[in-house]
């Protein structure tokens, strides 16, 4: 899966279950992410913010 596919559908599902804002940092932010990254989330929810760490371990 390409990094824009992954972006998208995570931030879809992320909208699905009412985050608000969502902003992505650290490797994938700066496009820098290795085969196996970690990508973080910054999430808002009704004006409640979450930091949100997922791990992909096969990226292609």
């Amino acid at each position: 899966m390409r990094r824009e596919d992954i972006l998208k559908t995570i931030a879809s599902k992320l909208k699905k279950a009412g985050a608000r804002k969502i902003a992505i940092f650290g490797s994938y932010a700066r496009k820098e992410e290795k085969k196996i990254a970690m990508l973080t989330f910054w999430l808002n929810f009704l004006n409640r913010n979450l930091c949100l760490n997922l791990l992909e371990l096969n990226k292609s």
